[in-house]
């Protein structure tokens, strides 16, 4: 399997740690990125697509979180957000949450590429309709049931797709697992609060 990230230097070819369950023909993947979205707290995201060795395979949209190796501490928080993905995964509740295609490294960077849901919401209210935000809350109630908290509660980490118009939460590098809360603890009172729920 091959990797490549634009400006990363030689392909990454040594696929380190299966996330999950992850699909099983990740192995027959090239993952290719040519679009860089953002600059994120962790480092940079880009996008891309999943292609398939074979012809018959369709082509997926992918995006990737890196952090470079000599950044210790954002490295460490990529390696636990997908760690939060991993237990959600074994939990069976990640339909929620983008899919996880793995989590690998080189000596220069480690990169977990994911599901690409859609475009970045800027305003909850006006993007945003009443069902979307309700199914947005209840994925947080979901996520809470599992006993994760996200963390980093805002517009920034919530994307939308433009084919489905699913709305879905991202961003679990703030995510503290073993959460354990009353019928609403804070942080789903803040989630009621960004999306207008009250």
């Amino acid at each position: 399997m091959t990797f490549k990230v634009p400006g990363a230097g030689p392909s990454v070819t040594h696929w380190l740690e299966r996330v999950g369950g992850g699909p099983s023909s990740a192995s027959g993947l090239e993952f290719i990125f040519d679009e860089q979205l953002e600059q994120g707290i962790i480092g940079p995201v880009f996008a891309g697509h999943a292609v398939p060795f074979t012809s018959t395979g369709q082509s997926e949209r992918v995006v990737v979180k890196m952090a470079l190796a000599l950044y210790e501490e954002e490295t460490k928080m990529l390696s636990h957000e997908a760690e939060v993905y991993r237990y959600l995964q074994l939990q069976r509740h990640e339909a929620t949450l983008p899919r996880v295609y793995g989590l690998c490294s080189n000596r220069v960077f480690t990169a977990l590429v994911l599901e690409h849901r859609g475009r970045q919401v800027v305003d909850v209210g006006r993007e945003l309709t009443l069902g979307q935000r309700m199914a947005l809350y209840h994925d947080l109630q979901t996520l809470h049931t599992c006993g994760v908290m996200h963390g980093d509660l805002r517009a920034d980490n919530i994307v939308v797709s433009e084919d489905t118009g699913k709305a879905s939460l991202i961003d679990l590098s703030h995510a503290r697992m073993h959460h354990r809360c009353p019928e609403e603890c804070d942080e789903l009172r803040a989630g009621r609060e960004l999306l207008l729920l009250d």
